[in-house]
């Protein structure tokens, strides 16, 4: 290996824990260790590799890149924000052929590592290693420049190679040299809609198979009971190899002993504990230095079987490592491509569009074929190419699964392979790069990898797929081939629609030719283009999105979505941001996301749109428009090749100059909203406010109206649970997304068909008694709660209100008389000294400091357990100190466990004693500088002081200590996260947002618009007559074709479904159904017509009146007037009380107040009855609107 590559294999040993902060509390600074020690090299240099190094990079991986010796080895831009105009100019070639030059290379290198600093990026050059695996043949017939090229035996030096987008025939040779290496190995391949990743790490083994940390919990109690079918749960000490290397060897007793006990009385244990424990069966815990495998009985119970005693008062789980053995490559495509057999002839051959895994696999390997056997991929929309080339490739594949199900097969099936559209489909568009789909393979791919450099987590031995071609095509209508003749179709304008677009399929790839596919292949605009078509990109081009939040996702999201985009985010950039947010630089720390984010990813999409790319979609406008209008124009059946002609003769000149006025001036007004659409889906604007009630005359209604959807990438509940009102509120489609660690979500709200976010919440976190938190702490959770609410004391919140009395009852200023008579009370307490007689020097704050330190870890403890000794008991009869307590211990002089501790506490807490109290000048009156509390910021001292002051208090009640690292993430309510868990969700939700902007027509076209609510043939008594009632909208759907998605790659685990659909209350007293979506309407309504309906109606039973007819099978907008039933007893408007029954003076003036007035919006109505209605939800009301 050259000296570049041995001098770039450098530690990150002295990497900022700020930076890397949120991914440490993930992996463990372990595994963060091997990790940033490793070295991966990835084979190809294309958008989905250039995506794997991202997320690498951003995670400290050590990454060298090296290009393949073939033209489908596409450097293509459009598929990543990494590089941008200062590495490329618009003229450039991208397409890398092996003779690509080092120099554009190695930016390309600069730019994943300026990334991350700690981090080397290298350019490096496989032809040996090609050669070695049998892959380097006359189909790549470049010569490969000698520099840093790597050897045969240079390859052992890699952690993991990566390839992507190579034909899997390569891959399995490359896969089979690797092996005699003993170097692990994923192959991954996006094409189209579609995309795989194999793994094949040969043996691994994980230290962390789920990704969750180690369990700890208190005990309540401990009983020995006779218990069928529990064995000896005692680990031997022959198997110690598979307890958590974090934890020491030597810390176990686990000798002879143990293996001698076999032939002896067994006891069982059972534990009970104070809270759901959540372990399982299997579990390892630790008491006493011995490791033991429990059995759960009940969520608070579980049992040990064993001769030993076993006493504690705390329980801890112990990670359990496991190894994985891996199948080839090979072997795994095979494998997965065999599933039909167990089934039937169904999951290879799919109907339509919907393509299963095994069909999708069955592709992959035909393409990898067709590759290497024509040197190329199969042409764009190339009928050729697909029917006499791939076609009888997946023959050859599939035939054996013929021959052996050969009595499921009817005589006409031998054929049925070579008219399937999935199949058409994944051969016309497998050229193609789809953004979202690139992030989420990209993602996963990135995900694998660190679980093989970094030992932890469960890897994939499955082949991982996904496919989204179904955006194309809306699920409950007929899924048909777009390519379809429209002769098969009876529906004339249906017949049309086919026709039109088959022809522009066929008129889009004989344009090609007129091009430089070195200009166009670099434009995300081209791509959308050839797999979507001129009107579905369009369709995109025009959408417009209000992203909030420009954090992890939100960046993703931007690289994501191709179209005009308005985000907002109030926070600004921390170095603990960089390690997962790429589009921002070390130099813009201090600065807004939101603004650096649209700056960022504007220097990108500034060379989309090349003159070539417009004048592209100019004519392929032109074709469309013109074969619109000849399909229309055609009395009779013609074929498609007349039809075709007729437009061709009327397009003599199929590339006209978009700058010329050559053209109609209809088509002239559309070519410049065409050119107008690319110029604003360039355009970022951003905000850099936040979304709360208090903005919404920056966001207002009309505001937000303005936009197709909302898409939110916040980190927070309470900014979601109001962004989803909106969207409730106005009737806006919003798609949220999260994450976790290695978990996340994806959820779609669609109005009228899904339910909301704020339908279903998750359970509160439960709090922690005051009294555990101040004198009985029994977890180290809570002591850090104490070590929280004591910094907040000191340095934060004001002073506490008994200082005032105090000085009320001296009468007199803080002066030399009256700080003697304090200090010599002991009855006050430091902190109130500090506030009485503030420090004026640092001696003074060292002094304060020292006697916190023996205040609270020594005074307290004293008084404490003076009050209540070891054997003292309860008006019961129980001891005080039953578990969970612990009885509390003091501060030992020159003990070495806490020597560091109480030296961090006092260095601290003295300098954070002269941040808020020595600030003020000599001439000024001394008084406190409240200081906010800074996570992320080491030289503040902040986490080290709560640090110090959590376990020093752990001391004292024998818990055992925590890492500063868990600490920081418990006091600062630090949510874990890293790169790969966020392209993945960011690249689902964009998908389904896709298929929204795609499919927005069809769906909200099934409902009717004119509302029955209009004011404008009514009669002027009418329109002044007081009036209620409530509007109900539906669309008839049997399930709802969108998808919400919950991940955990840790595992790895993916869970698709179908979002709820909205849930219906029956309201008792209104005797009908209502959802959040339904509103009431309200026409010169005051609080006193209410009531006086009320009244009205007091001798009958509320009515409905249906006005319109309903169709069961058709969406409808349906109207139900109410007669109000009677005895109200309190209304709320907002959450404010405008009425109440027995008090009723009180609120006469208010009884004249509209419900809704002229300016005013929607508001949330409450009404309470005597009659009681369990099942009835607030309702929204509007005003009455003229049309």
């Amino acid at each position: 290996m050259s000296d570049n590559i041995k001098s770039s294999m450098t530690s990150q040993e002295d990497a900022s824990e700020s930076l890397y902060s949120r991914q440490l509390l993930v992996l463990g600074p372990k595994a963060h260790k091997k990790l940033s020690t490793s070295r991966i090299l990835i084979i190809s240099i294309n958008g989905l590799s250039q995506e794997i190094a991202k997320n690498l990079v951003l995670a400290g991986a050590n990454v060298d890149i090296a290009a393949l010796p073939s033209n489908n080895d596409k450097l293509d831009a459009s598929s990543q924000a990494i590089c941008d105009n200062s590495v490329f100019d618009k003229s450039d070639c991208l397409t890398a052929y092996y003779g690509l030059e080092n120099q554009k290379k190695n930016k390309i290198a600069k730019k994943l590592e300026g990334l991350n600093h700690f981090v080397r990026v290298n350019v490096v050059e496989v032809e040996q290693i090609l050669k070695a695996s049998g892959i380097l043949t006359s189909a790549y017939s470049q010569k490969q420049p000698e520099h840093n090229s790597l050897s045969t035996d240079d390859i052992s030096q890699y952690s993991l190679v990566i390839v992507a987008n190579i034909p899997l025939d390569h891959a399995y040779k490359l896969n089979a040299f690797l092996r005699t290496k003993n170097v692990p190995m994923i192959v991954t391949e996006q094409r189209g809609f579609s995309g795989f990743a194999i793994n094949d790490f040969i043996k691994m083994r994980s230290i962390n198979t789920n990704g969750e940390s180690c369990k700890i919990g208190a005990i309540s109690k401990i009983e020995k009971k006779d218990i069928q079918d529990i064995e000896n749960d005692e680990v031997e000490q022959k198997h110690e190899d598979i307890i958590d290397e974090t934890l020491s060897r030597k810390s176990f007793s686990l000798s002879q002993e143990q293996s001698e006990s076999q032939g002896k009385n067994m006891i069982n244990h059972v534990f009970t504990t104070v809270e759901r424990h959540n372990l399982e069966c299997g579990n390892l815990l630790i008491f006493s230095n011995r490791v033991y495998r429990i059995k759960t009985l009940t969520p608070f119970t579980f049992a040990i079987n064993t001769d030993h005693e076993i006493d504690g008062e705390q329980f801890e789980e112990v990670k359990e490592q496991k190894c994985f053995e891996f199948l080839t490559i090979k072997e795994s495509v095979q494998k997965k491509i065999d599933q039909a057999a167990e089934f039937d002839l169904e999951n290879l051959l799919p109907s339509g569009y919907k393509l299963t895994e095994t069909s999708l696999m069955a592709f992959y390997e035909s393409l990898g074929i067709y590759t290497c056997k024509y040197g190329d991929l199969p042409g764009i929309y190339s009928k050729d190419d697909c029917t006499k080339k791939l076609n009888p490739i997946f023959h050859e594949i599939t035939k054996n699964k013929y021959n052996h199900n050969s009595s499921q097969m009817k005589s006409q099936d031998a054929t049925h392979y070579s008219q399937l559209p999935a199949l058409q489909l994944f051969s016309y568009t497998c050229q193609a790069l789809f953004q979202p789909v690139i992030s989420i393979i990209g993602g996963f791919v990135a995900q694998e990898a660190l679980k093989c450099v970094s030992e932890q987590f469960t890897p994939s031995q499955d082949v991982f797929l996904y496919d989204c071609s179904n955006i194309l095509n809306f699920e409950g209508e007929n899924s048909e081939d777009y390519t379809k003749c429209a002769l098969e179709v009876e529906d004339k304008k249906e017949k049309d629609q086919y026709e039109v677009e088959r022809m522009a399929a066929r008129h889009f790839t004989r344009s090609l030719r007129v091009y430089d596919p070195n200009s166009i292949f670099t434009s995300s605009v081209f791509h959308h283009l050839y797999i979507l078509f001129l009107e579905r990109t369009l369709k995109i081009l025009t959408s417009n999105v209000f992203l909030v939040g420009s954090g992890a996702i939100g960046c993703e999201h931007l690289k994501n979505l191709y179209c005009k985009v308005t985000i907002t985010d109030m926070d600004t950039i921390e170095e603990s941001n960089l390690n997962r947010q790429f589009l921002f630089r070390k130099p813009d720390i201090g600065c807004f996301k939101s603004v650096c984010a649209a700056n960022s990813i504007m220097n990108t999409r500034n060379w989309w749109y090349t003159d070539d790319i417009k004048q592209i979609m100019f004519d392929h406008y032109r074709f469309v428009l013109e074969s619109k209008k000849t399909c229309s124009s055609q009395t009779n059946a013609h074929s498609r090749s007349s039809i075709e002609a007729s437009v061709l003769e009327r397009l003599s000149t199929p590339k006209i100059p978009v700058t010329q006025a050559t053209v109609n001036c209809d088509e002239q007004t559309q070519s410049d909203e065409i050119l107008s659409n690319l110029e604003k889906a360039q355009n970022i604007q951003s905000y850099t406010t936040p979304v709360n009630s208090s903005t919404e005359n920056i966001f207002s209604d009309k505001f937000l109206k303005s936009f197709s959807l909302l898409a939110l990438a916040l980190d927070n509940a309470e900014a979601r649970e109001y962004m989803d009102s909106r969207s409730v509120d106005l009737k806006i489609p919003l798609f949220d997304s999260g994450t976790l660690g290695t978990k996340g979500h994806t959820q779609t709200v669609l109005p009228f068909l899904t339910e909301s976010y704020g339908s279903s919440r998750d359970p509160p976190e439960k709090d922690i008694p005051l009294c555990t938190i101040r004198n009985f702490p029994h977890l180290i959770e809570h002591c850090v709660e104490w070590g929280l609410a004591h910094f907040n004391e000191l340095f934060v919140l004001d002073a506490p209100a008994d200082v005032g009395i105090i000085l009320e009852e001296n009468n007199e200023a803080p002066g030399d008389d009256l700080d003697a008579k304090i200090r010599g009370s002991s009855s006050v307490s430091p902190l109130k000294k500090i506030h009485l007689h503030p420090p004026q020097n640092l001696q003074e704050c060292s002094q304060y400091a020292k006697d916190l330190l023996e205040f609270n870890f020594n005074t307290t403890i004293v008084d404490l357990i003076t009050l209540f000794p070891r054997d003292h008991v309860t008006e019961e009869g129980l001891s005080f100190w039953e578990p969970p307590k612990k009885y509390p211990r003091v501060l030992e002089e020159g003990n070495a466990q806490t020597n560091n501790l109480v030296q961090l506490f006092l260095s601290s807490c003295t300098k954070l004693l002269a941040d808020v109290w020595l600030s003020s000048s000599q001439n000024e009156k001394i008084k406190k500088n409240t200081i906010v509390f800074e996570k992320d910021l080491d030289s503040n001292q902040h986490i080290n002081f709560i640090y110090a002051a959590s376990n020093l208090r752990a001391f004292n009640y024998r818990i055992k200590e925590t890492t500063r690292l868990e600490v920081k993430r418990l006091a600062g309510r630090i949510i874990p996260a890293i790169a790969t868990t966020t392209a993945v969700i960011s690249g689902l939700s964009c998908v389904e947002m896709y298929r929204y902007m795609l499919n927005y027509d069809r769906i909200y076209g099934m409902i009717e618009h004119t509302e029955p609510i209009s004011t404008k043939n009514l009669s002027q008594d009418e329109k002044s007559t007081a009036l209620i009632k409530l509007i109900k909208y539906r669309i008839p759907f049997k399930h709802i074709p969108f998808l919400n998605t919950y991940i955990n790659l840790a595992l790895p685990f993916t869970s698709f479904s179908e979002p709820m659909a909205p849930f219906e209350s029956e309201c008792t007293i209104f005797k009908c159904k209502f959802n959040l979506w339904d509103e009431m309407v309200v026409r010169n309504c005051t609080v006193r017509n209410l009531l006086e309906q009320s009244q009205e109606s007091n001798q009958n039973d509320p009515v409905e009146d249906t006005k319109g007819e309903i169709d069961s099978n058709n969406s409808f907008n349906q109207s139900v007037y109410l007669q109000m039933p009677p005895s109200i007893d309190m209304i709320s408007l907002n959450d404010r009380l405008i009425f109440c029954s027995w008090s009723k003076e009180k609120y006469e003036k208010s009884l004249d107040q509209m419900l809704v007035n002229e300016n005013e919006g929607r508001k949330r109505l409450d009404i309470l009855f005597e009659e009681e209605c369990m099942e009835c939800v607030p309702m929204w009301i509007v005003k009455e609107r003229e049309v």
